[in-house]
């Protein structure tokens, strides 16, 4: 999102991202999550442009570098709240886990389906965050 013409009137051009999201609101996500019995993790999350799903090789590559998950969305959204230096809390669904040995065809309406399937957890999660920061 920051890439093309600079748009400077809602914030910098190369905002810092040593530390995007507030650890606080995440500790606060956990508990809640964890109050309402939903199983979550951290990790890291790399993020590509999309809209293809990723290849064999991606997934290697991906957790060659660090990563624990990728996928399409979430940074976008991340780099421009913090451009606007707007705090950030960023909640994902694994929908498909493309272990690089195990990598078996994924289509997209599976990908749907499997975030329509966590979608009232998310939801939860969102709501009850809300309330408390």
């Amino acid at each position: 999102p920051l890439r093309g013409t600079a748009v400077t009137e809602v914030g910098t051009r190369f905002p810092d991202m040593s530390e995007p999201y507030k650890k606080d609101w995440i500790k606060k996500g956990q508990a809640i999550a964890s109050d309402h019995d939903i199983h979550v993790h951290t990790g890291t999350y790399a993020s590509i442009q999309g809209p293809n799903l990723e290849t064999r090789a991606e997934y290697g590559y991906i957790r060659t570098i660090g990563a624990d998950v990728i996928g399409m969305s979430t940074i976008p959204e991340v780099l421009a709240a913090r451009q606007m230096d707007l705090p950030c809390f960023a909640i994902s669904v694994i929908t498909d886990e493309g272990f690089h040995e195990e990598l078996e065809p994924v289509s997209i309406e599976m990908v749907i389906e499997a975030a329509n399937k966590a979608e009232p957890k998310m939801t939860t999660i969102m709501k009850e965050l809300i309330k408390v920061v």
